[in-house]
């Protein structure tokens, strides 16, 4: 029962972990995202990649597309993890 529930915490405590934040309206018409993955989840280029499709849905959740103004990704911070972010600035225009 113990091991159960501890494998259960753990789980939801990386679930947590590689959540994507909410998109930001940071400026009118100006949103920022930021996403974390874990390296089972390809670590910086998976959270490249997932932050472009969050932003990209987004847009098109509106009937728009995705106009990225910027981009920017970062590997592992600490040694021996595989962990990344992303983050990306974007628009959503007209299609």
């Amino acid at each position: 029962m113990r091991r159960s529930l501890l494998i259960g915490g753990v789980l939801t405590l990386l679930a947590g972990c590689a959540a994507p934040s909410q998109v930001v309206e940071i400026d009118p018409g100006v949103y920022s995202l930021n996403v974390g993955a874990l390296g089972i989840e390809g670590g910086e280029a998976g959270a490249r990649n997932k932050a472009l499709a969050n932003a990209s849905a987004y847009c098109a959740a509106r009937g728009q597309q995705l106009s990225l103004q910027s981009a920017d990704s970062h590997g592992p911070v600490e040694w021996g993890s595989a962990a990344g972010s992303a983050s990306v600035v974007f628009r959503c225009i007209p299609k």
